[in-house]
This record gives structure tokens, sequence and C-alpha cells, in this order.
């Protein structure tokens, strides 16, 4: 069942997660604690009632192996912490699975959609052409059947914090060498090296006639009229992506707090959504797949947005965040997803 912390819990664990975040999470690409939240404590792959500290980390060390000073506490503030290892989120993320990705040729769909690849065609040589996002969703500024329709996805997928110029193109990258044209560069939420980030999210203004269908493939996924939902503890959830296409998984934590390692740079972000497939042999996601829409199964809803992913488990945005930042940049008093 989705549900939110009670809130006579809420303070004390957020103050138990603060203090261990002030104490082991450090922007340093070869540390091992990479993020810390609150979820539900987890015995033998089975969520239990009590609430904890998640302590995400690259990988489980012996005890033997680990002096004093790196040793997670048993608890914070009287509240059990639980060491989750997720590996390394970022650009040394895991790589698809072959068995699930899409793959090209004639399961191919070209007509440009959310899940779609996507990428950056350009010449500036401070930009990776190769590197492939998703096709987050169709949204549009106004009501109006005239106001400007955009793609959404992630910064470092359409804007890489600024480093895309003008002049770039947003390409849908299904067949190599015959890329469409979709969109151009749009606004994008700068990535603050000092100082803490809620989201990793940016636009691109479709092009004049380019067709984009605001639905998910054939047989995937299903979205429903509405705004977007907060995330939830609990709650069922799937996407489709680039990489790995449609996946199922859980929110198992809604309050992450977490560095993630870009080509350029190591950013903080905090308040973040973590999912979970569920097993260590099904990704969730995987590179190539952020700004995939993240949808809650029981209403159809979006509900977040990936950006970052490491096999089992990936990192997401709030969408309400999403789009409030994003209608900022554009100047416009809010955006809504087309279906």
């Amino acid at each position: 069942m989705n549900g939110k912390i009670p809130p006579e819990l809420t303070d004390h664990l957020t103050q138990a997660k603060q203090l261990a975040a002030n104490r082991l999470l450090r922007p340093n690409y070869f540390a091992n604690v990479v993020g810390v939240g609150i979820g539900k404590k987890v015995v033998s792959d089975d969520a239990t009632p009590t609430y904890c500290v998640r302590v995400y980390v690259v990988s489980k060390l012996d005890l033997e192996d680990l002096s004093p000073a790196a040793t997670v506490p048993s608890s914070f503030l009287d509240v059990p912490t639980d060491i989750i290892e997720v590996g390394r989120f970022g650009r040394t993320g895991r790589r698809p699975k072959p068995a699930q990705n899409q793959g090209k040729g004639a399961e191919a769909d070209p007509t440009p959609r959310p899940g779609s690849p996507i990428s950056v065609k350009t010449n500036a040589p401070n930009v990776n052409q190769g590197f492939l996002g998703t096709l987050g969703a169709l949204v549009q500024a106004g009501p109006g059947p005239n106001d400007p329709r955009y793609i959404l996805s992630c910064n470092h997928v359409l804007a890489v914090n600024g480093r895309v110029p003008q002049d770039a193109e947003i390409v849908l990258a299904e067949f190599v060498g015959e890329e469409k044209t979709l969109a151009d560069p749009g606004p994008f939420v700068p990535l603050q090296r000092d100082g803490s980030n809620s989201v990793d999210c940016a636009v691109a203004r479709l092009k004049d006639l380019v067709l984009v269908l605001p639905a998910f493939p054939k047989d995937t996924l299903t979205l429903s009229l509405g705004a977007p939902i907060d995330p939830l503890l609990d709650m069922q959830v799937k996407k489709v992506g680039a990489a790995t296409g449609p996946t199922a998984g859980k929110i198992v934590d809604v309050d992450a707090d977490l560095y993630i390692d870009y080509s350029f740079g190591t950013f903080r972000f905090e308040h973040q959504v973590m999912i979970d497939s569920g097993s260590d042999d099904a990704d969730f996601a995987a590179l190539g797949d952020s700004g995939s829409l993240v949808v809650d199964t029981s209403t159809k809803r979006s509900t977040a947005m990936i950006f970052a992913a490491s096999g089992r488990f990936a990192v997401a945005c709030p969408l309400g965040v999403v789009l409030e930042k994003i209608a900022a940049e554009l100047k416009v008093p809010q955006l809504s997803v087309l279906i």
C-alpha cells in the first residue's frame, strides 16, 4: 500500500537522516557512501514495518576491512540504519543488459514518442554526440493548440549543463546515420556545483511540423490525464526507457540525498526518489534511460523522472518539481504533460 511516513515520525527521521548525511556523505568519487535517505528496513530482501536511515554504498565491505571512522553506525538518534549496496550512480552506472536492450532494426519504433532514444547533434567539442537519453514526455506551455510544445528530458541529456550550443539539434537516435531532427535546444535548470540540486531537467522546443506522439509504445504503458502525483513510499511504478524498455519497480525512498557523477562534474541532489526493481537480476534503469517518465501503476499518473541509475536501483526527480522549475525557466505559469 502506498503511504506517507507518519507525521509523528517525520521530524525525528529527518533529523536522524540529516545527521547521517552530515557525517557520511562526501563529494568524493572514491567515497563508498553515495547517498543517505529514509525508508523501511529490509531484511532478507523483504521490507519490514521499521523505518530507518538508508545508507547507499557502492559496495558492502567486511568490518575488518574498515577503519572505525569508516564504519556506518547501527543507528542515528536511535533510528536504525540499513546499508544498501547500489553501485555508483552517474556516468559509470551499469550499462543495460543485452537481453533487456530494446535494440534497433525490425523492433525499433520510427515514430518519436515517450521512451524513444534521443541525442544531441552538434560539432561542439565538449559534447558527446554518442550519449543517448530518453524522450520523457511531450509538454506544452499553455492550453491553446498553438502554444509551444517541448520535449522533456534531463539537463545532462539535452543541455549538458549549458555546453550544448543553440545551433545544435535534438535528434531521434533510433537509427544510426538516419537521425530525425526533432527539436531545438531550450531552457534547462542549471546544476549547481556549490550547492544542493533538486532536479536534473531540460526541455527542447519542438520544430514546426515535426510529429511526436504523446503516447507510450503500444502494449507498454498508459498515462492517465491529470497533473503529476507526489511519489510515495511503496508505490508500484513502471517506466519505458530507451535502453531497457518497459520495467517495473517500487519506490523505496522519497527523501534521498546523494552525489551523482557526470562527465562535467559531481553534484549533490536532495529529496530525490529511489526506485528498486526488487531483484539484482532485473535492472529498473541503465545508461540511456535518463529522462524516462515514472508512472504509478495504480492511478496511471506520472510521478517522477529518471536521471541516474545503477542496475537494480534508479534515482528520479519528483515530476511536479521538474515541471515547476522548467516553467520558471520558460517564464510561463505552468507546463502540462500531453497524453
